[in-house]
């Protein structure tokens, strides 16, 4: 069984190597579509259908019950072009109980998970000119999703769940009276994890539902108007199988309403229980990335580093993350 599984992998991770080109830009909300933690981003963001990590609440609601212990996570990234991506995030796994069932002691009625979590991202250094050309001075920009989500299990084997997103986006210093452009929106994501067999896991998940900016430029130019800038749909379906606890391979594909098709897919080898290397592939360029197990202050945590070999940009994305396991 094994052998099948990894073969249907290889072959997978074949295919994705002839993946058509994808760009996550020229659409709003690109900075949700880069993909978020050193870990999925070195597996190629095929990451729907991993179960039991922080990011879960961004990448798959719907794997959060299955996740055993509380994690806190810490990622920042180190970009060209004078851009950031941060992100700070909680995950935890519910378990409530209820009353004696008969001779049987507390018994589990309800599996489920939460997350919090934060995404900043954003450009500084931009020189402002106004319409004639003339220096305006140095301008910056910022997106941010706050999100949160909760996920159940009403099977054993089946789990399912949302992440809200509340969106706020700011450029500094561009009204009439110098002060900033704002916007607010509000997004879903739909997730739902299977586990059909012992070590296999299948994610499916539709992304940026009602996602959007709506942006008021009445006291920007003399004749202001209203624009509304929706977020691409984005639905995801990956598999995921482990070998034991050292092999990770992961695949997915997913259909961005506005951009087409794109495929991902990743794998992870854990050497020694402490030092991991990952690669992937990311629709049509390389990925990859290590880790190593820590334990500090008698807690376990992981640091971990990607490089994306993003094609279009002077030199990759890089990635560092923090993860500990309260």
């Amino acid at each position: 069984m094994k052998k099948f599984f990894l073969m249907i992998f290889v072959v997978g991770l074949i295919l994705v190597t002839k993946g058509f080109a994808y760009e996550t830009g020229g659409y709003a909300g690109s900075f949700l579509r880069m993909g978020l933690g050193a870990r999925a981003i070195a597996m190629g963001n095929a990451f729907t259908a991993v179960p039991q990590s922080a990011f879960s609440g961004f990448y798959n609601p719907g794997g959060l019950p299955f996740l055993k212990r509380p994690q806190l996570a810490f990622s920042g990234g180190i970009l060209p072009l004078d851009r950031r991506h941060n992100f700070i995030g909680f995950a935890a796994h519910l378990n409530p109980r209820t009353g004696k069932s008969g001779n049987s002691p507390n018994q589990n009625v309800l599996e489920a998970g939460l997350s919090l979590g934060w995404v900043n991202s954003g450009v500084s250094d931009i020189d402002g000119r106004d319409s004639n050309g003339n220096p305006q001075g140095m301008f910056s920009s910022s997106e941010n999703a706050f999100l949160f989500s909760f996920a159940v299990k009403p099977f054993s084997k089946m789990a399912v769940g949302f992440s809200a997103k509340v969106l706020y986006a700011r450029l500094p210093k561009v009204q009439e009276n110098n002060s900033a452009l704002t916007t607010r929106g509000l997004g879903l994501d739909f997730g739902l994890m299977v586990h059909p067999i012992s070590n296999m896991y299948v994610g499916v998940v539709l992304q940026d539902v009602r996602s959007r900016y709506t942006w008021n430029t009445e006291h920007v130019w003399e004749r202001g108007t209203t624009t509304v800038d929706r977020f691409p749909k984005i639905l995801r379906v990956g598999a995921s199988y482990f070998f034991g606890k050292k092999l990770l391979l992961s695949a997915e594909t997913h259909y961005n309403f506005e951009q087409g098709w794109r495929f991902n897919g990743g794998a992870e080898y854990v050497y020694r229980n402490r030092l991991i290397g990952r690669v992937g592939f990311k629709a049509d360029h390389l990925t990859f990335g290590l880790g190593i197990n820590l334990r500090l202050w008698r807690l376990q945590s992981q640091l971990a580093y990607a490089y994306d070999a993003n094609p279009v940009l002077p030199w990759g994305d890089q990635f560092v993350t923090w993860m500990i396991t309260l």
